[in-house]
This record gives C-alpha cells, structure tokens and sequence, in this order.
C-alpha cells in the first residue's frame, strides 16, 4: 500500500482543523499576549516598584501602589478580552459574534467602570488612614471606610447604567420612595447606625483608645462598625457591644486627655498602730518604688490619705501616679510589696477579714469585773414540768 496515502489519510483532520481555527488565532495570540502583560506587570514591575517606594519616607506612596496589587491583572485582561472580541468579527463568517460584539464591549466597559470605582474607594480609605496616621484628623473606622466605599461604588454603578442607556431617574424615585419602608423595616439598626457615628465625629473614643465601661468590661477599642463596636481585653477576647448601649454608657477613657493615669492602693491597720509613723512609711515605701521603677510619673509626689474607720481597723489610700496606662498593674504590684514589706519590718500589723481587729477599751472607761458578768448569767432553775398523770391525780384528789 502507496505510505503516501496513510500520510494523507492521518494528516487530513489536523489539516481541517488548523484551517478552522486559523480565523481564531490572531484574536488568541491577543488575548494571551495582555495576559502574559497584565501577570508581567502585576507580579514583577509592581513588586519592584513597591520595594523601591518602602525605600522613601513617605508612607503613602506603598499604601497607593498595594491598591493596585491584582487590579492591574484584571485591567490587562479586560483589555485583552476586548480587542480579541473585536478581532472576531472580521476574521469569521458567523453572524452571531458580529451581533454580540457590541453587547460584549459594553459589558467589558460596564465591568472596567466598577473596578475603577474599587480601585478609587481603595485609594481614597488608604489616603483617609494616612492622614489619620498623621493628624487625627479624620475617622479611621470600619463604618467610616464602609460609607466611602459605598458611596464610590454607587458613583461608578450609576455611570455604568448610563454608559449602558438605563436612565437612572426612576431608579432614584423608587429609592426615595421605598427608603422610608426600609428605615422602619430597620429601626434598631439604623439606630446603632447613627450612634456609631455620633461615637466617632464625638472624637471622644478612637481607634486604639483604652476604655473603661460602667459594667466594669475595659479594653482597647478595636473597632467602630455599623451595627456593633468591639472591645479587645488583656487577655486578647473581644467584646461585642451594639453602638447604642457604648453610645448611652459612662465610659472612663484612659487615653485621652493623656497616656498618664492614677493608681489607687487601698489597705487597713490596727487601731493601735501609730496612724502618723504609718503614713510616713506608706510614703517613704511609694518614693522608693517611684525613683526606681521607670513605669512611675516621677514628675508627682505620691500621697496617702486616712479616711475611714471600720471594724477591721483604720482604712487609709495611696495615690501614685504612672507614665502609661499600661503599665497600672505592674506597677501596683511592685507597689503592694513594697508596702507590706516596709510595715511588716516596722511591725505594724495589717487587719485580717477574718478576725476583725478588737478595739482597744477607751482610757476612762473600768475594766469589766468578770464576777460580776458571772452573777449576770446566773438565772433561776427551771420549774420542772409535770407530765399528765401527775396533773391528773391532782385533780382527783
């Protein structure tokens, strides 16, 4: 048998099939060349030039080149798909493609116009961080980046619809009309909603802050969102509390006017003990630790006042005053030992809970005589009782 016609015989399928995608390969070889564009500049000249801007003191430089990080891809390969749609058309014999090609290039411009929106809201929460970083000036919370991201992707969804010939009139007559329904429909939580804004343009808790609430629960504040605000403790829980109940609350903020804060060492002695010589010594021990410990304010004099009488003893307070907030209990802690080391070396005693302290008898006042207590407790005998058989033969006889 001629080997030619096997040739010709195997061949002929790829030959046929080569002839029907060669219309289609140029707008292939477009559409994987923006590709091979779009992975080259996202992966390495964006990485490159972000390496170069961690370089520079300004930080706001790397926070706009990490908005672009994945959005460059998505743009080349947009394009891409666009011009290898428009290639269609001139090089096949279908009539569809020709029909879809305009459908196809607005909806391409239609998905472009939202990601530009994205990418702007992303710039735009990233510029509002560095100004806060920098000034305080504006909020830099969940809800707050929320609203701007909703109110860009909005701006872009609005030209889109015109870019595609939908007239945006009726759309924002039903949105007028249906928003009062919705805010009824959503009274709780457009109250959250408002609290959490009137939290954060107060500026009376930011981001960052340590807080303490009226129900004892305290913490860094992590976050202000729309519905709930969140509350991160020492031991790294968070509390979720609804922005209206953190709103309504009495709140201690530690952080603000200033880091500094108080700390209050509270404690009781014996009612024989000499209340002056013990507050020489509560402050000699609370100077010791100021000048040594530098989590102290040393800038102010500790003091310590006697201000109760109870039944354990004399209650007395000190006041000493830390640089950080942070550093309350380490510092209360080198505090309580210094304290008790210094009175337990003096020998003055400290009143158990327990065993309340016994008040000593005052000057003027006898000893009691204990035979007298004695002759107090002595009481009558008893008249026994009779039982009934003996109340019965009484009244027999």
């Amino acid at each position: 048998m001629n080997p030619s016609f096997f040739r010709a015989y195997t061949l002929a399928p790829v030959s046929a099939l080569s002839n029907d995608l060669s219309p289609w390969l140029p707008s292939l070889w477009n559409l994987g060349i923006w590709l091979l564009v779009g992975l080259l500049v996202d992966l390495v000249f964006l990485r490159l030039v972000y390496k170069a801007a961690e370089k520079t003191a300004w930080e706001l430089d790397d926070a706009i080149i990490r908005c672009f990080f994945g959005k460059t891809f998505a743009f080349f390969a947009l394009f891409g798909i666009d011009t290898a749609v428009a290639l269609l058309p001139r090089l096949t014999r279908f009539e569809i493609i020709s029909s879809a090609k305009p459908i196809a290039h607005q909806l391409i411009v239609s998905i472009v116009i939202l990601l530009l929106a994205w990418l702007i809201s992303d710039m735009a929460i990233r510029f509002i961080q560095h100004l806060n970083k920098r000034f305080e000036s504006l909020p830099s919370t969940s809800i707050f980046h929320n609203i701007i991201r909703i109110g860009i992707m909005c701006l872009g969804l609005l030209v889109m619809l015109q870019t595609l010939g939908i007239s945006v009139l009726p759309i924002l007559t039903a949105l007028g009309v249906g928003g009062l329904a919705i805010s009824l429909a959503l009274k709780d939580t457009l109250e959250n909603v408002f609290a959490g804004f009137q939290i954060i343009f107060s500026k009376q808790i930011r981001i960052g802050d340590y807080v303490r609430l009226d129900n004892g629960v305290e913490g860094y504040a992590e976050d202000i969102g729309w519905r709930n605000s969140t509350i991160r403790q020492f031991n790294e829980n968070l509390v979720i509390i609804p922005n209206a109940k953190l709103a309504s609350a009495i709140v201690t903020n530690y952080s603000r006017p200033n880091l500094g804060m108080l700390i209050t060492l509270e404690g009781i002695v014996h009612y024989h003990s000499d209340l002056q010589e013990v507050e020489s010594l509560i402050l000699e021990a609370a100077q010791r630790v100021i000048d040594r410990e530098e989590m102290a304010n040393k800038s102010k004099k500790p003091v310590v006042r006697l201000f109760q009488f109870t039944d354990l003893g004399v209650r007395y307070r000190l006041r000493v005053a830390v640089s950080h907030y942070k550093n309350e209990f380490p510092l209360t802690h080198v505090l309580l030992q210094e304290v008790h080391k210094t009175l337990h070396q003096a020998g003055i005693g400290f009143s158990n809970i327990a065993t309340p302290a016994p008040l000593p008898p005052p000057p003027h006042c006898p000893q009691a005589d204990p035979q007298l207590d004695k002759d107090d407790d002595d009481t009558p005998p008893e008249t026994p009782l009779k039982t009934n058989a003996e109340t019965g033969k009484k009244s027999s006889k």
